[in-house]
């Protein structure tokens, strides 16, 4: 049995710019922790953590200065394309963040690169699904010198 919420009138203020929702009686937890009312749902979005990483496929060790960029893949709430994360990997050969809004699994796909200063890489591809816990991937990169 799924949780219910009861409530007066509770007004919502969203992150999207001042849009707001009003809800009264009672709503049912439609299994994926968001709230549905007869065709409306509230989205209870979490605040998750991303983690893209580079490795040396050779050595396994972390490479630092490539570059990640990270797109919606096609299949979840976001439009495909959409650039999710970028940026150029640290000493730990990451780039994360920790402010994602989760409202639902999303696909990824991406690329790494590190082509402007040696040692050089070929292009990695990253792929993977944003999940209520977060992404943590790393790529394997293959040496081009």
């Amino acid at each position: 049995m799924n949780p219910t919420l009861t409530s007066g009138t509770v007004t919502i203020n969203t992150l999207n710019g001042g849009d707001t929702a009003t809800l009264d009686g009672t709503w049912t937890d439609n299994g994926n922790g968001n709230f549905t009312k007869g065709s409306a749902t509230v989205v209870i979005q979490n605040t998750v953590a991303l983690t893209v990483g580079a490795k040396d496929a050779a050595t396994g060790s972390a490479i630092q200065g490539a570059r990640v960029l990270l797109l919606a893949g096609a299949g979840g709430s976001l439009t495909e394309g959409t650039q999710i994360l970028t940026g150029v990997t640290d000493v730990n050969g990451e780039v994360s963040t920790s402010s994602f809004n989760f409202t639902s699994d999303q696909p990824v796909t991406g690329r790494i690169r590190k082509s402007s200063s040696s040692p050089f890489y070929k292009t990695g591809l990253v792929a993977g699904t944003i999940t209520s816990s977060g992404l943590d991937v790393s790529t394997f990169l293959v040496g081009d010198e």
